[in-house]
């Protein structure tokens, strides 16, 4: 039986009435797979035949897909009493909505031709992000490589990540264990270590072979830098910068720690960053928090605050508590391709700071979702790094002035993302069977400097399934992080000469990559950019070093 939540009744944003499907076998749910496979037929069809199908239909028919796709990944990853058989089901279909996958990306890279009516600005962007025109046999080659196999790749994220927690229960659970590693008390934090290294132990040579295959797959992908949506410079750039100036940035963090958190000052711990004093953890109401969110950002133009009280009030915002980790899914298509729901913002609670922080971040998401939803399901999305930018905007402004807050994100973001990216990147790289222990402590080196001891962290790289189905996604955290930075730091009128920016950015969708939103907002030495990012953590941090 599905959740409640899946029984969507009136959306109160837009007023969509149409409720999505209650589980896999759900009859308009066989109904809409049935009728997305002729779809997909008719129009292979008529391109093989020499008429040209229209880009309408091409839209109809990904947005169809999009929506099962979306449901079933919701289903598995948020029903609580799910059946065997559902769940088999479920991936069944998954597995099966791939070949209508194929051939839809084959017809789309076929539309970046001049001989569909394709939109321009949807053409533009597809060849911004490497795709170009090519016979039909090479579009469906090119399609079906493993690679962009994006469902089967979920579905393996979906199983690791269930046999993880399965594994958990047998140290206590996920829950205390992170628990731990968050007291202020170090004893405390050490034993969690021990517990979570041999947690994720267990994991065994079957995750590690995982993790390699899904690294080689992304090398071939150049590590989803279409996905990302940025320059191969900017994300040179990007590396380099991260490579010279997070080393100093971590030293400076940890050493900030150490005043009530690290009992011995002499060693510093990468486990120390999680560490909160508990006088400071002020648990706050869901209310409170809603309520703070918006005062925070009132600062927004009137437009992006009326999308932001909505989704507040919205049924489709979506708080449990006892779950990790927040996301959002887009907004839902019809057949007939028009907005029939969504989206759907999920952000566990716990009355904690990560509550707060969690929330903006996933309503950033949201309401971008919301306003740019107009363009339809093939050109409503933007890339990684743009989307991650608009959400760290919100995260950002919430945070206003909460040094201690902002500290934490600038080593996240700044530091332990482009981490895992070099991670990811020199996984899938080697040729050397080297242990994938050593390939993350040698990143993890790399940037947080010599000083920090990273004992008990070797196998905690497998913590990172999103590796599995999305690998280069740090990357985006990084450049939308030093993005965020740049618009929120500006205040009074400076910052309004950013609104309209900002409103463009949301409505723009996929037709605006990341150099030309950073060039939108006035930045356009990229360099200088990055640079500036680290120079406020340091700031934050109360040192006084100028790179630029």
């Amino acid at each position: 039986m599905a959740p409640n939540w899946l029984k969507m009744n009136r959306n109160r944003i837009g007023g969509w009435r149409s409720s999505l499907y209650q589980n896999p076998i759900d009859k308009k749910l066989l109904k809409d797979k049935k009728l997305l496979k002729a779809m997909v037929k008719d129009m292979v069809g008529d391109h093989l035949s020499g008429r040209s199908h229209l880009f309408e239909d091409l839209e109809i028919a990904n947005s169809l897909l999009n929506k099962l796709r979306l449901f079933l990944h919701l289903y598995l990853s948020l029903s609580t009493s799910i059946t065997q058989e559902m769940e088999a089901e479920a991936l069944s279909i998954l597995n099966e909505l791939n070949t209508e996958r194929v051939q839809l990306q084959a017809l789309s890279i076929w539309s970046v031709s001049n001989s569909t009516d394709a939109p321009a600005k949807w053409k533009s962007a597809q060849r911004r992000k490497g795709v170009s025109a090519m016979p039909w046999r090479a579009a469906v080659s090119y399609a079906e490589q493993s690679q962009f196999a994006s469902d089967q790749h979920w579905v393996s994220q979906y199983r690791y990540d269930k046999a993880l927690h399965l594994m958990a229960q047998n140290f206590g659970g996920l829950a205390d264990m992170g628990a731990g590693l968050r007291d202020s008390d170090s004893a405390i934090r050490v034993k969690s270590v021990e517990a979570m290294g041999a947690w994720l132990q267990e994991a065994g040579a079957e995750g590690e072979a995982l993790f390699r295959i899904q690294a080689k797959l992304a090398c071939k992908k150049r590590f989803n830098v279409a996905a990302i949506d940025a320059s191969d410079r900017t994300l040179e750039i990007a590396r380099r910068v991260a490579l010279k100036r997070a080393p100093d940035l971590a030293r400076a963090f940890f050493k900030s720690k150490q005043g009530n958190t690290v009992e011995n000052p002499e060693q510093m711990c990468w486990h120390d960053r999680y560490a909160v004093p508990q006088e400071n953890e002020d648990k706050k109401s869901w209310k409170s928090i809603k309520s703070s969110l918006l005062q925070n950002l009132s600062i927004l133009p009137a437009e992006i605050s009326k999308a932001i009280r909505a989704m507040l009030v919205s049924e489709h915002l979506i708080q449990p508590k006892g779950r990790g980790g927040g996301f959002t899914t887009p907004v839902f298509y019809n057949r007939k391709g028009k907005i029939e729901a969504g989206p759907y913002i999920y952000a566990p609670f716990d009355g904690g700071r990560d509550s707060a922080r969690t929330l903006a971040h996933e309503l950033g998401h949201g309401v971008h979702a919301y306003l740019s939803s107009y363009l339809g399901p093939m050109q409503s999305d933007s890339g990684w790094a743009v989307a991650e930018t608009i959400a760290l905007v919100f995260e950002r402004l919430n945070m206003k002035d909460d040094n201690a807050a902002l500290a934490d994100q600038d080593f996240a973001m700044l530091v332990h993302q482009p981490a895992i990216g070099m991670f990811e990147r020199e996984l899938g790289v080697s040729e050397a069977e080297i242990p994938a222990d050593a390939i993350w402590l040698n990143a993890l080196r790399a940037h947080y400097g010599k000083e920090i001891s990273l004992k008990g962290y070797g196998p905690f790289w497998r913590r990172h399934s999103s590796t599995i189905s999305a690998p280069g996604y740090p990357m985006s955290y990084l450049l939308g992080w030093v993005l965020a930075e740049y618009i929120s730091g500006r205040s009074g009128e400076a910052f309004k000469k950013l609104e309209q920016p900002l409103l463009d950015l949301l409505k723009a969708g996929g037709s605006i990559g990341f150099d030309e939103a950073a060039s939108m907002f006035g930045a356009r030495n990229v360099e200088e950019l990055f640079h500036r990012a680290y120079d406020r953590a340091e700031a934050r941090l109360g040192v006084n070093v100028h790179h630029v």
